[in-house]
C-alpha cells in the first residue's frame, strides 16, 4: 500500500512519499540504530541518523530505488564497527545477511543488493557495485567542514591536542584534498568553497591549526582555546604527565589579583590541580581560597584553556597540562581570609597581591629570560597579555 506518512527515526523526522512497513521501522529504531551507542564518538547515535535523513532525501531525485532498501542500507552500515574499523565495511555486509528479521522481508536478492551495498559504502573502497552503494557512499560523506573536523577529532579522543591536530591535518590530506582518495561522486556534488577550504587545511598548516583550535575548545573543553603551545621533545622517555587545573582571574577596577612568588619573583595566577572526584568550579573555590585567601566568590565565568606540553621537571617524560581560567566576579572587599599552602606552597613564598596588569606583565617578561624559570611563568604571563588586548 502506497502511503504519505511521517516517521520519527530517534530526533531525526524524515517525510514524504515513502514505503517504510511499520514493522521494518519499529525494528530499526528499537534493535539497530541503539548499537551506534557502543561506537566511538564520531560514529555514535547522531552519525547513523544523519546518514538514514541523507539518503532517504536523495531517493526523492534518484528513480527506481526502493526507500526501505535504502532505509536498511543507512541503518545497517556501520554496525561492523563492532568487530574492529579496518575491516567493517565486510563485518557490516555479514551482519545484513545474517540478520534474520530481514530475511522475513525482503527476498534473497534484495538481501545480496543491500549487503553488497553496505560493504561498498566506505569512500577508500572501489566503485560501488549497484545502485544502493553508490546512495550509501553519498549519504555517508559529510561535506560540511566543521562536522568533519569534528568528527576526526572525535575519533581521536585517545590522543592530545597536538598529536590529534597532526593526524587530522594527515586524514584530511589524505581523504577530503581535492586528489585524496574520496573521488566518487554520484548524486551529492561538494560546493568548491568547501573543496577550497579543505585544501586549505591540508597545505596551509597555520590555518589548519587555526581551525583546528576553534573546533577543538567547544568540543572537548567546553570553553574556547586562548593558548597552546608543545615545547616537548622525543628523547625524554615513554612517560606521559597529565594534569587538569584551574586558574581564577579576579579584577578590581584597575587591579588584578596575582599570586606573587618571592622565592622566585614572577607573578601567576592563583589556582591549581584538579582533584580526583572534583568538579572544576570547586576546584577553582578550593584553590582561590588555599592560595589567594579569596572566599565567599559568588560568580565564575569561564575565559577559555591554556594547554601546555613539554618536558616534566619531575620525570623522565612528557606533562601535559589543560588549565582552565575563569572570571571570578561578585566576591566582598573583606572576603579574603587566610591562606592554607602546603609545604612546597610555603618554600615558594606564595603571597595574593593587587597589581596593575602592566605591571605584572613587565616584571614577568625579565622573569622569562632566565633559562631555569618555572614552567608557568610563560603560559600565566601570555595569558595576562590576552587579557590586556581584551580589556
Amino acid at each position: 500500500m502506497f502511503l504519505f506518512i511521517f516517521f520519527k527515526v530517534g530526533s531525526i523526522i524524515i517525510e514524504g512519499d515513502k514505503m517504510i512497513r511499520d514493522e521494518i521501522k519499529s525494528y530499526i529504531e528499537q534493535k539497530i540504530i541503539p548499537q551506534y551507542e557502543q561506537f566511538d564518538a564520531a560514529h555514535k547515535t547522531p552519525h547513523a541518523l544523519k546518514v538514514i535523513k541523507t539518503i532517504m532525501e536523495l531517493t526523492r531525485i534518484v528513480p527506481d530505488v526502493d526507500d526501505e532498501m535504502c532505509y536498511v542500507v543507512a541503518a545497517f552500515h556501520d554496525l561492523g564497527l563492532a568487530f574492529g574499523r579496518e575491516t567493517h565495511h565486510l563485518e557490516s555486509e555479514r551482519i545484513v545477511r545474517q540478520d534474520e528479521f530481514l530475511k522475513n522481508y525482503f527476498s534473497k536478492d534484495q538481501i545480496d543488493i543491500m549487503a553488497k551495498a553496505v560493504r561498498d559504502h566506505r569512500a577508500s573502497g572501489s566503485c560501488p557495485e549497484n545502485i544502493y552503494g553508490k546512495l550509501i557512499s553519498d549519504a555517508d560523506r559529510d561535506y560540511d567542514f566543521d562536522n568533519v573536523i569534528t568528527r576526526c577529532i572525535n575519533y581521536r579522543r585517545e590522543l592530545d591536542f597536538f598529536e590529534s591536530f597532526v593526524e587530522v591535518q594527515k586524514h584530511i590530506k589524505n581523504k577530503y584534498r581535492s586528489d585524496g582518495y574520496m573521488k566518487e561522486f554520484y548524486y551529492r556534488v561538494k560546493p568548491q568553497e568547501i573543496q577550497d577550504k579543505f585544501d586549505l587545511f591540508a597545505d596551509d598548516s597555520a590555518f589548519a591549526l587555526e581551525e583546528f583550535a576553534r573546533i577543538y575548545g567547544p568540543l572537548i573543553f567546553d570553553m574556547e582555546l586562548i593558548l597552546y603551545y608543545d615545547k616537548s621533545t622525543d628523547d625524554v622517555g615513554d612517560v606521559l604527565i597529565e594534569r587538569d587545573a584551574v586558574r581564577g582571574v579576579c579584577l578590581r577596577d584597575d587591579k588584578i589579583l596575582l599570586v606573587h612568588l618571592e622565592n622566585s619573583g614572577e607573578y601567576k595566577f592563583p589556582g591549581g590541580g584538579v582533584n580526583d572526584g572534583e568538579s572544576m568550579v570547586d576546584a577553582l573555590h578550593r584553590e582561590l581560597l588555599e592560595e589567594a585567601g579569596l572566599s565567599k566568590v559568588k560568580t565564575i565565568k569561564p575565559i577559555g584553556v591554556a594547554l601546555q606540553k613539554q618536558n616534566s621537571k619531575m620525570a623522565d617524560g612528557i606533562f601535559y597540562q589543560k588549565s582552565r581560567y575563569y572570571y571570578v566576579h561578585d566576591f566582598e572587599e573583606n572576603s579574603f581570609d587566610e591562606q592554607n599552602l602546603d609545604d612546597y606552597e610555603q618554600d615558594l613564598g606564595l603571597k595574593p597581591k593587587w597589581i596593575d596588569l602592566d605591571e605584572a606583565i613587565e616584571h614577568n617578561k625579565k622573569i622569562m629570560l632566565d633559562e631555569n624559570r618555572n614552567p608557568w611563568v610563560d603560559r600565566d604571563t601570555w595569558v595576562l597579555m590576552l587579557l590586556k588586548e581584551l580589556s
